[in-house]
């Protein structure tokens, strides 16, 4: 289901002609838009954009990949999403400014918490130099895998029924590098110390279509049903029996009651997977 690029030949283009369709010049601050009244401060955006890679050090992890909304015209940075873009393909950005700026190193107001979905959708394919930029280095998330040779962690009594949320982008079935595998291990090994009686798989999907940017999305109708099926296929590759689980779908669900409300969208693209401990 997962829609990959094929990577073109980077067109060469006049760096003043790029950042005049970014939307800003070197050396000139950006400021974001006002937060809501009655907001928290984060300010909520969702919107549709060509992804421009900026080059800080020679194609190392601390490029940046920058987006600019075409509604005001204002450049945002994407380091902290999970998921990168692809270049030459649009992308679909949920996110929010954050009350509190972080510090620009790449040219653009960055975004947190912030999601970037890569659409089908060609655009052209752009890097531009690092301009002064120092960019940000790659940094490991903060749940990431034991490697093998380590104490693997384990749950500690007492065992209670627990849900955890596999997050996807959006149109998407992937499991997500360094997310699903995290929490599916974790389920596992739940069930097995807690002695589960069932596994709960639930899968969601957005097949109601939204006007974003001018354009139609809509999530295709068999994810729900993919997406569950993914992730079950995982939990028996991880030792769980397949006959010890309920696997179910359903389109539209309502946003998780644990996402942030700039993520209120994005979070009913998942899947719910709920360890039950007698």
């Amino acid at each position: 289901m997962r829609r990959q690029a094929a990577w073109g030949v980077l067109p060469t283009v006049a760096v003043a002609a790029l950042l005049m369709a970014l939307g800003s010049t070197p050396g000139r601050a950006q400021t974001a838009p006002p937060a809501a009244p009655g907001s928290a401060g984060a300010v909520p955006l969702r919107f549709v954009a060509c992804p421009v890679y900026r080059d800080t050090v020679n194609a190392r992890k601390s490029g940046c990949w920058l987006v600019t909304d075409p509604a005001t015209g204002l450049r945002y940075d994407l380091q902290q999403a999970p998921t990168k873009p692809q270049l030459g393909q649009a992308v679909l950005v949920e996110a929010a400014v954050p009350a509190t700026p972080q510090a620009d190193v790449c040219g653009g107001i960055v975004l947190a918490p912030v999601r970037a979905s890569v659409l089908a959708e060609a655009c052209p394919a752009t890097v531009i130099p690092a301009e002064g930029y120092p960019g940000k280095m790659f940094v490991l998330p903060g749940s990431v895998m034991t490697p093998n040779h380590l104490p693997q962690p384990q749950p500690q009594p007492p065992y209670v029924t627990q849900r955890f949320t596999i997050e996807f982008d959006f149109n998407d079935d992937y499991l997500r590098y360094q997310h699903a595998e995290v929490l599916l291990q974790a389920a596992v090994r739940l069930a097995t110390r807690g002695r589960a009686t069932r596994i709960h798989v639930t899968g969601h999907a957005t097949t109601a279509s939204a006007t974003v940017s001018g354009r139609t999305l809509t999530e295709e109708p068999t994810l729900a049903r993919a997406r569950a099926e993914m992730v079950a296929e995982a939990l028996v590759r991880l030792g769980w029996p397949r006959d010890q689980m309920v696997v179910r779908w359903g389109d539209n669900a309502t946003p998780s009651a644990d996402a942030s409300p700039a993520l209120a969208e994005a979070s009913r693209r998942r899947v719910e997977v709920e360890v039950v401990v007698p």
